[in-house]
């Protein structure tokens, strides 16, 4: 039984001291915590200076966010051309009185035209009256260059068996070939006079013929702000 005693007895002695010494460690360094935060004369008991507090009134204080207003929500950045249909409605474009056709037509067929937003719309940065041009819109029309449609008829009836009419809308290997055959013996030339009555024939860089204002014409009828749908009748 004594050798077991020799090998058990010094095992509490090294737990104790070991206990002993990670006590004395952590006081030490709870008291270097204590003097490097506070100092104070000797015999003096000092409580631990409380951190700065999130609620003292020396703090700076979050400047508050400015809510927007209800009343600025409309007047966002908003492009005019984006407006949906019955909200703007575009003027007609200008007709010019030689040609009976919009000024300013290209050779897409295409012409701009004023648009005007609706009363108290805000687009573009400004506020719009109903009377005030917000963009403009690109619409169907009628290109023309100069060749009337009167001229290449009378043309094609008196003198289209020399090929006359041919060359006047800008054919000039039709019209060659008319002029050395008296418009393949006449069948030409009275094919031509239907052909361009009918106005199956044109000029030659695909333009429309400059047509006479003898009556009323055709009015492009657009969808605006204007424009009533009658709805459909019931039984």
């Amino acid at each position: 039984m004594r050798p077991f005693l020799c090998v058990v007895l010094p095992l509490p002695w090294f737990i104790a001291v070991a206990v002993s010494a990670t006590a004395n460690t952590g006081d030490s360094e709870t008291d270097t915590v204590v003097n490097a935060n506070t100092t104070s004369a000797p015999g003096q008991n000092v409580s631990p200076s409380p951190g700065p507090s999130a609620y003292s009134p020396t703090d700076t204080k979050t400047p508050v966010e400015k809510k927007p207003k209800f009343s600025d929500f409309h007047k966002t950045s908003l492009n005019c051309s984006l407006l949906q249909l019955g909200q703007y409605r575009c003027l007609d474009p200008e007709i010019d009185k030689e040609t009976q056709a919009a000024k300013n037509c290209t050779k897409e067929r295409l012409v701009k035209v004023p648009c005007l937003p609706t009363e108290g719309i805000f687009c573009n940065g400004q506020t719009h009256t109903g009377q005030t041009v917000g963009f403009y819109k690109e619409v169907p029309c009628r290109w023309t260059n100069g060749k009337k449609f009167s001229t290449a008829l009378l043309l094609s009836v008196f003198l289209g068996w020399l090929g006359i009419d041919r060359f006047y809308l800008g054919y000039p290997a039709i019209g060659l070939a008319k002029f050395c055959t008296f418009g393949f013996m006449f069948v030409g030339h009275l094919i031509d006079i239907l052909l361009i009555a009918i106005q199956a024939v044109g000029p030659s860089d695909r333009s429309d013929y400059i047509v006479d204002y003898y009556g009323p014409g055709l009015i492009r009828i657009d969808q605006d702000n204007f424009t009533y749908v009658k709805p459909p009748e019931y039984i």
